[in-house]
């Protein structure tokens, strides 16, 4: 397929964006928190409806129009509304395009944080004792378990298998290929 012509663009120019503009993702919550000095103790975030039945049980709540001091819906559309592209849904809840406007206590947001890392660990620590399984009826359960646990702990995928009474580094002879028929003279 052939490039398009050269041609093909105008000389005039219909639409271009500004490097550095405001960037809704980027600058929301500074521009907020500039705007209603009550938002700085508050992390901000933008979530889809689809989004809510997650976000809400851990703690994020809408911001609606009455969490504001304006008097009016004008007000507070020319102070801050209009300037960022906010709607006020019928409930009463702030939007931007399809996404609500959500916060939270930063310093809830913090214990959120550090209780999604223990239940990490947790489920890492699980993981490795999953793995570590022997039957409570082998007499060297003990050191079975260790060295397993020796093994998760390495984060290694190779392992050593050795059969007992089998001498370090023997290969059986069955285990290795046999040459067919080339090359034998």
């Amino acid at each position: 397929m052939a490039f398009p012509r050269l041609n093909q663009w105008s000389d005039k120019v219909y639409q271009a964006g500004t490097t550095g503009g405001f960037n809704v993702l980027r600058d929301l919550e500074k521009e907020l928190q500039r705007a209603i000095p009550d938002l700085k103790a508050y992390n901000i975030g933008l979530f889809v409806e689809d989004d809510l039945k997650n976000v809400m049980p851990i703690g994020w709540v809408y911001m609606d129009y009455g969490h504001l001091d304006y008097e009016t819906v004008e007000s507070f559309n020319n102070a801050v509304g209009l300037r960022y592209g906010i709607v006020i849904d019928p409930s009463g809840h702030l939007k931007i395009g399809d996404n609500f406007i959500m916060i939270m206590p930063k310093d809830y947001r913090e214990k959120v944080k550090a209780e999604r890392k223990r239940a990490f660990d947790r489920q890492n620590q699980e993981a490795m004792n999953a793995g570590n399984f022997v039957p409570a009826s082998d007499p060297r359960r003990a050191e079975m378990e260790e060295g397993a646990r020796e093994v998760a702990e390495k984060g290694t995928s190779t392992h050593k298998v050795q059969v007992g009474g089998e001498p370090e580094g023997a290969v059986a002879d069955e285990a290795k290929p046999k040459k067919k028929g080339w090359g034998k003279k």
